[in-house]
C-alpha cells in the first residue's frame, strides 16, 4: 500500500492525484496529465553511406527508402503503469511514466524538476502567480 503525499489516497486505486504544480526553475508548472504525454517520433531513414569513407565515385548512389505511412500510435492503458491514475488525470508526484512539462523527458529523471510541488487548493485549476 502506498499513500500518496500529496493527495493521501492509495496511489495504485485513486483515479487522480489532487491538483499540483511542480516548482521548475524558480516557476511553477502544470505536470503533463495521464494521456497527454507527447509520444517519440519514429526514426527519421537515413542514408547509410558514409561520404568520409567513399573512396570512388559515389555514383549510383543507393536509392532512398520508401517513406513510411505514419503509424497510428497504440491507445493508451485505462490506468498509468507506474502510479495507477486514470486516463487524463493528474500523476501522482514522483510518478516513473510523468513526462516533464518543460523539456517532455521522464520528469523524476531529467534535472529540471526538484522534487518541490504546491498544491492547489480544491477547485482552484492554476497558481495564481502563474
Amino acid at each position: 500500500m502506498a499513500i500518496c503525499d500529496v493527495c493521501q489516497r492509495e496511489m495504485t486505486t485513486a483515479d487522480s492525484c489532487a491538483d499540483w504544480d511542480a516548482f521548475i526553475q524558480g516557476r511553477a508548472w502544470r505536470p503533463t496529465r495521464y494521456g497527454d504525454e507527447r509520444r517519440p517520433e519514429p526514426p527519421d531513414e537515413e542514408c547509410e553511406v558514409d561520404w568520409d569513407d567513399w573512396d570512388e565515385d559515389p555514383w549510383p548512389l543507393p536509392r532512398p527508402a520508401a517513406p513510411r505511412p505514419p503509424a497510428e500510435p497504440e491507445p493508451w492503458p485505462p490506468r498509468c503503469g507506474d502510479c495507477g491514475v486514470a486516463l487524463g488525470a493528474n500523476h501522482h508526484p514522483g510518478c516513473d511514466l510523468a513526462q516533464c512539462p518543460r523539456c517532455t523527458q521522464q520528469m523524476i529523471s531529467c534535472g529540471c524538476w526538484s522534487g518541490d510541488v504546491l498544491v492547489l487548493p480544491e477547485g482552484l485549476s492554476e497558481h495564481p502567480d502563474r
